[in-house]
C-alpha cells in the first residue's frame, strides 16, 4: 500500500477528484441486453472533468485501455492522472474458458478476449485506495468497485483521518 501512498502524496490526491468509468464488461452487457440499442456513454464523465477548475486533476480508474487513452489525449496527463498505463491485450487468454474446445479460437492472430483484464489485481487495489483519498468521486453505475471506493473513503476520512494535515505519515497505521 506504500505504492498507493506515494502516488497520493506525489499527486496531491486529497485535493483532486476521481472517477471510475467501467467500460469493458458493462458496455458489452448493456449492448447485448438492449440488442444493440443502448451503449454506455462517457459524456457525463467528460462534463464532470470540464466542470472542475482547470488546475484540479482527476484520477481515472477504468477497465478500458481505449477509455484511458481517450481521456489522456482529450485532457492531457496533467489533468487526467492514472496509476499505470494499460496495454492492449491482443492474443491474450480470457479470464474464464468454459470448455477446452474453445481454446483454439483464442490462438488466432489479432483476437482480443472480451473478458480479459487489462490491469493486474495489485494495480486495481492501488487504484481503489488512491480514488478513496480524492476530494470527490464520480462512480460508475452498477459497480461494486465504485461502492468500495465510496465506503473506503468514508471510513478512511472519518475514522482514520485521511487527507487531514496530520495524516500524511499515518495513512496505513
Amino acid at each position: 500500500m506504500y505504492l498507493a501512498l506515494d502516488f497520493i502524496e506525489r499527486h496531491h490526491i486529497c485535493n483532486a477528484s476521481a472517477m471510475h468509468i467501467r467500460q469493458t464488461d458493462m458496455a458489452l452487457s448493456v449492448e447485448r441486453k438492449s440488442h444493440g440499442r443502448r451503449k454506455i456513454s462517457i459524456h457525463s464523465y467528460m462534463r464532470f472533468v470540464e466542470s472542475l477548475p482547470a488546475d484540479e486533476p482527476v484520477f481515472l480508474m477504468t477497465d478500458s485501455p481505449d477509455t484511458q487513452q481517450y481521456f489522456l489525449k482529450q485532457y492531457g496527463p496533467k489533468k487526467i492522472l492514472v496509476y499505470s498505463l494499460m496495454n492492449e491485450t491482443i492474443n491474450q487468454l480470457p479470464m474464464r474458458i468454459d470448455s477446452m474446445k474453445d481454446m483454439p479460437k483464442y490462438h488466432k492472430l489479432n483476437v482480443t478476449a472480451e473478458d480479459h483484464r487489462y490491469t493486474t489485481l495489485e494495480n486495481t487495489v492501488i487504484d481503489i485506495v488512491i480514488a478513496a483519498h480524492a476530494r470527490q468521486f464520480k462512480p460508475a453505475i452498477f459497480s461494486s468497485m465504485s461502492e468500495l471506493v465510496s465506503t473506503m473513503s468514508s471510513i478512511g476520512k472519518r475514522d482514520r483521518g485521511w487527507c487531514t494535515p496530520l495524516s500524511t505519515s499515518r495513512h496505513f497505521q
